[in-house]
């Protein structure tokens, strides 16, 4: 997670299809993800609370390291970017 222990909406829809979830609709601010029979309902707002974050993490049947990991993966690969273009 963040240092603060927030995230954003954005950043956790990408941290969930990062870990095999697929964008099934998007309703408002809230977007369902599903990943074979599991469904999932994220926020897509600014940031989310510790809560609501593990609220979402319980439905997917995910764990806050797998999130965590999925979070290192996403940075590594926008570090290997930049350094690339440079």
């Amino acid at each position: 997670m963040t240092p603060n222990g927030h995230l954003s909406g954005s950043q956790l829809i990408a941290a969930l299809e990062r870990l095999g979830f697929e964008r099934a609709s998007e309703t408002g601010s809230h977007t369902r993800m599903r990943k074979g029979r599991v469904v999932v309902t994220a926020p897509d707002l600014g940031l989310i609370e510790p809560d609501t974050l593990r609220h979402v993490l319980r439905q997917a049947g995910e764990s806050p390291q797998s999130l965590d990991a999925a979070l290192r993966g996403a940075r590594r690969k926008s570090t290997k970017k930049k350094t690339a273009a440079s």
